[in-house]
């Protein structure tokens, strides 16, 4: 082998063995989860109206196996300003642990833009070094982004009986451009002047037993039951809905809607307990005497039927006994005067 060709070989193995050392050192094109060098974030969208400007905490979690450095933060431009920051300085972030930033965007023109920034994450014990991106989305507009609307306006309960209930349909529509975070505790209703009014309450929730995300353009229901304890003139009041966007850590905007509830508590109906209508016994109906056998028929002395009802039968019996009295008392006067002639 001539010297030229071996020179040619021994800068092909230089060249060789130097690719490998980078590729070992810069790690894996793209981090994911469970690589020994990788993060998530949270809180990477910003939204405001034009002429305003909101603050937010990104996050950046180690999602990765290697407690990992992040050597410095990273640099932003207009509209983006960068407040402060944790673990961006050089601190070890766990697997698990965050670092932090804050940042706040002057919304301009209406529309929808976003912001690229580059920085370098390194393994603690410098086993691996990865070139990391994140990728901020901005979107500024023309009306407030945190907006929603009550449906119906008046929750109208009309009079209800002291004891009874009634139950309306409270709808809220998200009409912005984020999320609402709604919870059941945060509809409250109010006399006129700020006392809570104990006797309304939300029985039912389209968003579950407690909270939910209601996203743009989309609707929550819930279910307001008015149940008086004691009777009341007819009142007027307040239902509040509070909702919150939270596009980062801690970081919450919160806009409270009021409606109006109108309801009145009647006394309940009591109604007498009616007397009761003395009734007469009617008379009872006498028993009717079963026949007799026809064997006894044959053997027991029988009257004579005369056609006659039973009164006047007796009564004919009467007369006749006293008729025969008298007849017995003529026979025995005719015979003493025998006698003595």
């Amino acid at each position: 082998m001539s010297s030229r060709i071996r020179l040619v070989f021994s800068v092909l193995a230089a060249l060789t063995t130097a690719l490998i050392g980078v590729g070992l050192a810069a790690g894996p094109a793209s981090a994911a989860p469970g690589d020994p060098l990788s993060f998530h974030v949270d809180g990477s969208e910003f939204v405001a109206q034009t002429g305003t400007a909101v603050t937010q905490v990104v996050r950046l979690t180690n999602d990765g196996t290697d407690p990992l450095v992040f050597p410095a933060p990273p640099t932003f431009i207009a509209p983006l300003h960068l407040d402060s920051w944790t673990g961006m300085t050089g601190e070890t972030i766990l697997p698990g642990a965050a670092a932090t930033l804050t940042l706040t965007y002057t919304a301009g023109a209406p529309g929808r833009t976003g912001e690229s920034v580059f920085f370098t994450m390194t393994a603690v014990d410098g086993s691996h070094v990865q070139n990391a991106s994140l990728h901020i989305g901005l979107e500024s507009t023309s009306t407030s982004p945190l907006h929603f609307t009550l449906d119906p306006v008046t929750l109208d309960f009309g009079a209800v009986t002291v004891g009874a209930s009634a139950t309306k349909t409270l709808t809220v529509s998200n009409d912005g451009s984020v999320p609402l975070y709604l919870c059941t505790a945060d509809v409250m209703f109010y006399d006129i002047v700020g006392t809570e009014l104990p006797n309304f309450q939300v029985t039912s929730s389209s968003l579950g037993a407690s909270c939910g995300y209601v996203p743009a353009d989309e609707q929550a229901t819930f279910g307001v039951t008015f149940a008086p304890l004691a009777k009341t003139d007819a009142f007027r009041g307040l239902v509040a809905v509070t909702a919150r966007y939270i596009p980062g850590e801690d970081v919450a905007d919160t806009l409270t809607v009021d409606g109006v509830i109108a309801a009145a508590a009647l006394d309940p109906v009591v109604v007498p307990t009616p007397t009761p209508t003395p009734t007469t016994a009617a008379p009872a109906t006498p028993a009717v005497k079963p026949a007799a056998s026809a064997a006894a028929a044959a053997t027991t002395p029988q009257l004579a039927h005369t056609g006659a009802g039973p009164a006047f039968a007796v009564g004919f019996g009467t007369l006749t006994l006293a008729l025969g009295g008298v007849a017995l008392s003529i026979a025995r006067s005719a015979r003493r005067k025998a006698r003595r002639g």
